[in-house]
């Protein structure tokens, strides 16, 4: 049988996972210069091109935040969720511009340009909906372990 103490040490280790790659995706389009970086949230939203511009700038604030949150352990069930429900978000989006192909051989810009555009995107669209559920449902566990009385 696992222990309590065991059991709050693995779910911080997943929680605080979760949040090293919000920090890595935040990081990465931080780096993104700003005309490539609305250029991908265009491609994943659609919409005039103030609105991508928009986002794309707040984007790597919120994702760092939501990583730093995490790590430190600041309502982990609230953030957690939220953390959860934008990933869904981001496999729906992805999942769409995958079907209306406006992503093609560039990428999603999930974690930043490419160095090499030349080079084909390590992953494709399904591969990208299918970590994004991944994670999603991971963020889930830490945010739903909280409230389970099998945690305490």
């Amino acid at each position: 049988m696992i222990g309590a103490n065991t059991r709050s040490i693995a779910l911080y280790a997943l929680q605080a996972g979760i949040g090293l790659v919000w920090i890595a995706a935040a990081v990465g389009k931080a780096r993104t210069p700003a005309r490539i970086l609305a250029g991908d949230v265009r491609k994943l939203l659609g919409g005039p091109i103030w609105a991508g511009s928009a986002i794309a700038r707040g984007l790597p604030f919120a994702e760092f935040a939501i990583g730093l949150l995490l790590i430190a352990r600041w309502n982990t069930s609230i953030v957690s969720a939220v953390s959860a429900a934008l990933l869904f978000f981001f496999a729906f989006l992805v999942g769409r511009a995958t079907l209306r192909d406006s992503i093609g051989q560039q990428g999603c810009g999930c974690f930043g340009a490419r160095k090499s555009p030349a080079r084909p995107p390590l992953m494709t669209g399904p591969q990208i909906i299918a970590r994004n559920f991944l994670l999603a449902n991971l963020s889930l566990v830490v945010a739903l372990a909280g409230r389970c009385a099998c945690s305490r």
